[in-house]
C-alpha cells in the first residue's frame, strides 16, 4: 500500500471540515426558509416557552429570581451569534435587595455610571422601547460570571419613582 503524503492528509481534513461547515449552514438556511424567517435575523427565544413566562425562564436565561410582587413585566430575547435576554419589570422598593442577590450582579450599585453595553447598544434597546438615556436617576451595576455558563449581565433601575422602581436588565452569553 502506498504510503499517502502528510499535506494530502491535512488538505483531505479542511476539506472534509469545509463541506461540514456549508452542510450546517444550508441546513440552518433551508429551517429559515420554511419558518418564513430571515438567515441572519434574530431568533424570538422565548417562542420556544409558549406564550407564558415561567418564573423557571427568568433564574436560568434572564440570571435573577422575580420579586413576588414585581409587575408590568415584559421580556424578549434574541439568539444569533449570542443569546441575549432582555427584561424590564416594576418593583417595590423593598424588593431591591431581594432582586439584587439573585442577579449575577452585586452591590455597591452605582449612582454615577451606567453600564457600559446597554449605553453602547441604546438602538438595540429601542427596539423594546427602552429609553435608558433619559435616565437621571439610577442605580446600576454589572458582572461577568464563568460558572456554571459564561454570561455577562447588566442592571440599571430607575429610582425617579420612589414608591416604585422600574428595573432594566440584559443578561447575554
Amino acid at each position: 500500500m502506498p504510503k499517502v503524503p502528510k499535506s494530502c492528509l491535512i488538505l483531505g481534513s479542511i476539506v472534509l471540515l469545509l463541506f461540514v461547515c456549508l452542510g450546517i449552514a444550508y441546513m440552518k438556511l433551508w429551517d429559515s426558509i420554511i419558518r418564513g424567517g430571515d438567515f441572519f435575523g434574530y431568533v424570538d427565544c422565548l417562542e420556544k416557552s409558549g406564550s407564558a413566562i415561567s418564573p423557571k425562564w427568568f433564574e436560568d436565561f434572564a440570571g435573577f429570581a422575580v420579586p413576588p410582587n414585581a409587575h408590568n413585566i415584559s421580556a424578549s430575547c434574541a439568539e444569533f451569534q449570542d443569546y441575549v435576554a432582555y427584561v424590564r419589570l416594576t418593583i417595590d422598593p423593598n424588593d431591591l435587595n431581594r432582586l439584587i442577590a439573585s442577579s449575577f450582579v452585586k452591590t455597591p450599585l452605582s449612582s454615577t455610571e451606567k453600564p457600559f453595553d446597554m449605553t453602547t447598544r441604546y438602538s438595540d434597546l429601542h427596539r423594546f422601547g427602552w429609553d435608558l438615556e433619559a435616565i437621571s436617576s439610577y442605580l446600576a451595576g454589572e458582572a461577568d460570571v464563568a460558572k456554571p455558563l459564561r454570561r455577562h449581565q447588566s442592571i440599571l433601575i430607575d429610582t425617579s419613582n420612589p414608591s416604585e422602581y422600574i428595573v432594566y436588565v440584559v443578561t447575554f452569553d
